[in-house]
């Protein structure tokens, strides 16, 4: 029954597994083309234990007939095939045969060319109407039009684009396992971001420089500032060369835009129909989608910097460099600050990017958290601007990288004219020194506190005055290093609804949330994962690394705990390589596989760090794997 279905190959990522392998009544994979749905799909077929049928849908199945005759063939296998034509009764009753000594699993692929036809409500019918023993998982590039409310479909699940997004981990295990073409921690956090994990993409960016020296895939991975060449085929032939000219128009003309409005779309082009213009690329997946019900869109990152590039082709230098410019014009009057300096800098009008800059730098850097500045500027251009080099510390304290950080700080402290901007980053530098050597002041941050607790007093981390986000943060994490992993649910769990921000508290509430609720016995494991995710597009590498910890630890994956702790000693991220390390030797314990050495190890790393608090939970940890050993 598995006739027709691909050849399971690639990456096999256990979190997408785990979403499928409870399978719903009915589950749906809506994602553009090359996301890697029928990749994933061929892989779970190929493990489950049940029957599959897979069906890859094509245009003549939107003929009900046809798409029966076709169905009814699939099940009944090595049965007699039904003479004459077939109903969806007889379509009904070879699913019940074939579900009577086991369950089946029906896949259909390319889903979305069912979509609209009487197909699909023939479709619909059959999942409603089959025995329970019938599970279904339909991938298509749209939504379908099914009536998913219906009793008789029963649960269903989604699995988005967003989750077949590869995370930064998962690109470096491509291309060390899969591939066999590894490359360094830097290379690959670029690569992700400028692929943004799209599937295609990297598997294109493999094809292109296969075979080829590291040193030249690492300048591979660099020249994709200007939009990966690679794929322009692949781009022209899966998407641009099936939309009618205008669309195409108007896809290189808006690709300006990082979030595109019938507002902005119609203030650039003169027009009056942007919106409309926007859901015909919606509707005909043209690799531009909308997360808030049309209010606003986006195109994919691949498409838009492979447009980019298309619309220097066509207008020239001096032509593109004007558009921009309008466009960073309407942006700065809309106040999207962030966008309109990136525009103006793609416009190679510097003194405007920096004129913004200037006047509210502050608000630049702080509205778009994840934005890499180096990755769009010269290097001597960040140097030179205090905000961007403000930015700069900020990131690599967000990636664990503190002494690089601190320099970074000192930088912008040295360059910024006004005595309160320099204060603001001497105040920064000061918070990020303290997990370096600092001494901390309880009575000025919920940081300083937060690093008494764990140098050794945990019960002296709450604020004299009115508690914030911070403030909660830090007595929770202090209340978990006495014990008591009650206080997180208490004090952290009226923030979360609140908590989906770009920045480190939110962040930072969501892990330690999850880490508690975890140790009491609950299940988190897809909210680790969209956290992890989430950490990564907004640049918190070290929240994400910490989540990818947890999420190992929970599956009891050692392997996968080790590549974190590999991780952050390769980046000099000495707290996120002892907590990585920690969990490594918990993990072990857990699984009867007991460690001294293991728990040894950052015992010491504790010490050099000044961690008594958490070097004291440690010491019982070598207690108990001494004890389980014998010892």
């Amino acid at each position: 029954m598995l006739a027709g279905r691909p050849e399971a190959h690639g990456l096999r990522r256990g979190r997408l597994f785990d979403r499928l392998s409870d399978l719903a009544r009915l589950t749906l994979v809506l994602a553009p083309a090359g996301s890697g749905k029928t990749t994933l799909l061929a892989q779970f077929a190929s493990t489950v234990p049940s029957t599959v049928v897979w069906h890859r849908a094509d245009r003549v199945d939107a003929d009900p007939a046809h798409l029966v005759a076709r169905l009814d063939r699939a099940f009944r296998a090595d049965q007699t095939a039904a003479g004459g034509t077939v109903s969806l009764d007889d379509l009904l009753h070879s699913i019940e045969v074939a579900t009577t000594r086991q369950p089946a699993t029906l896949i259909v692929d390319d889903a979305q060319l069912l979509l609209g036809s009487p197909a699909e409500e023939l479709l619909e019918s059959a999942l409603a109407k089959a025995p329970r023993a019938l599970s279904a998982v339909l991938a298509s590039r749209r939504a379908p039009g099914l009536n998913l409310c219906r009793a008789e479909v029963g649960p269903v699940a989604v699995i988005g684009a967003d989750d077949l997004r590869f995370r930064a981990w998962e690109v470096e295990q491509l291309f060390r396992d899969v591939y066999g073409q590894p490359l360094p921690p830097d290379d690959i956090a670029m690569l992700a971001r400028r692929t943004d994990g799209w599937a295609a993409c990297l598997h294109l960016f493999h094809l292109s420089t296969m075979s080829r020296p590291l040193a030249d895939r690492r300048r591979a991975v660099r020249a994709l500032t200007g939009g990966p060449r690679y794929a322009r085929t692949y781009l022209a032939r899966t998407i641009l060369d099936e939309l009618p000219a205008d669309l195409r128009g108007f896809l290189s003309r808006t690709a300006v835009f990082e979030a595109l409005t019938a507002q902005r779309c119609d203030g650039l082009l003169g027009t009056a129909d942007a919106y409309r213009q926007l859901r015909r690329l919606e509707r005909l997946e043209a690799l531009t989608t909308s997360d808030d019900g049309g209010r606003t869109f986006r195109h994919h990152e691949v498409l838009r910097r492979h447009l980019e590039s298309a619309l220097f082709d066509e207008l020239g230098p001096a032509d593109t460099g004007r558009w921009y410019a309008r466009a960073a014009a309407l942006l700065e009057r809309e106040d999207a600050l962030g966008e309109a300096v990136r525009a103006y800098v793609r416009a190679e009008r510097w003194e405007e990017a920096a004129r913004l800059l200037r006047a509210d730098g502050a608000r630049v850097i702080s509205t778009d958290p994840g934005t890499v500045w180096q990755d769009l500027l010269p290097a001597h251009l960040v140097d030179e601007d205090p905000w961007l080099t403000l930015a700069l510390a900020r990131r690599l304290a967000m990636e664990g990288r503190l002494p690089v950080a601190s320099s970074r700080y000192q930088r912008a402290e040295q360059l910024f004219p006004d005595p309160a901007d320099r204060e603001r980053a001497a105040t920064e530098r000061r918070l990020v020194e303290l997990w370096i050597d600092g001494r901390p002041h309880p009575a000025l941050h919920w940081t300083d506190r937060l690093r008494l607790a764990v140098g050794r007093h945990p019960g002296q981390a709450r604020p004299g005055g009115p508690a914030s986000p911070g403030d909660l943060l830090g007595e929770a994490v202090a209340a978990m290093l006495t014990g008591d992993l009650t206080a997180p649910a208490r004090r952290l769990g009226g923030l979360l609804p609140d908590q989906e921000g770009e920045h480190l508290v939110p962040l930072a509430v969501r892990l330690v949330h999850a880490i508690a609720e975890s140790a009491s016995g609950r299940a988190v494991d897809g909210s680790v994962d969209r956290l992890a995710a989430d950490a990564e597009r907004a640049g918190m590498a070290w929240v994400a690394r910490q989540a990818r910890v947890l999420d190992g630890l929970i599956a009891g994956d050692g392997a996968a705990i080790d590549r974190v702790a590999r991780e952050c000693e390769s980046a000099g991220d000495r707290w996120g390589a002892l907590l990585a390390r920690a969990a490594g030797a918990l993990r072990r314990l857990l699984a009867g596989e007991p460690s001294q050495a293991g728990w040894q190890d950052a015992i010491v790393r504790c010490q050099a760090l000044d961690a008594a608090s958490v070097q004291a939970w440690l010491l019982a940890g070598r207690a108990l794997a001494a004890a389980a050993e014998g010892a």
